[in-house]
């Protein structure tokens, strides 16, 4: 049986979930994964957060070059593992049931808006983009395109 996620939770280093809190709050307050740089511009710099950030794995986070510059960036199980990882399932899991609720009632409906997730789960504009992002994180995604807010 796989581990679950308060067992990884429990696994990784308070380091690494502040590590990953820093790419994903840098994603949401900007829209962009964390450049490299500026993560390694951190205390400990390049020498102890490469080697945290590595031992993590490509499932959790990865380096990806962006137009020349390389970022760091979040795996929806590098975010739930984040120091506000805890938040981020609570709202997705509560995202989720709005969902089903929705196509229990609805059984052709096959997407939930971003104004009617934010009016059922009284979320804040910022709340409505971090679910946004998590969707897009997650294989709840299936393509198309939509703004921060929807």
């Amino acid at each position: 049986m796989p581990p679950s996620l308060a067992a990884l939770r429990h696994a990784i280093d308070p380091q690494q979930a502040s590590l990953l809190g820093a790419v994903w709050l840098h994603r949401i307050s900007t829209g962009d994964w964390i450049p490299v740089r500026l993560l390694h511009s951190l205390p400990g710099g390049k020498p102890q957060i490469r080697p945290q950030l590595a031992a993590l794995g490509g499932g959790v986070v990865y380096e990806a070059d962006d137009v020349g510059t390389p970022r760091y960036g979040l795996t929806l199980l590098g975010a739930l593992l984040s120091d506000d990882g805890v938040r981020l399932e609570r709202l997705l899991t509560r995202y989720l049931t709005l969902a089903r609720d929705l196509a229990l009632k609805e059984p052709l409906r096959t997407h939930v808006h971003g104004s009617e997730a934010a009016s059922n789960m009284s979320l804040t504009p910022p709340e409505l983009i971090e679910l946004g992002e998590l969707i897009r994180l997650s294989p709840f995604h299936h393509g198309g395109g939509f703004g921060r807010d929807e």
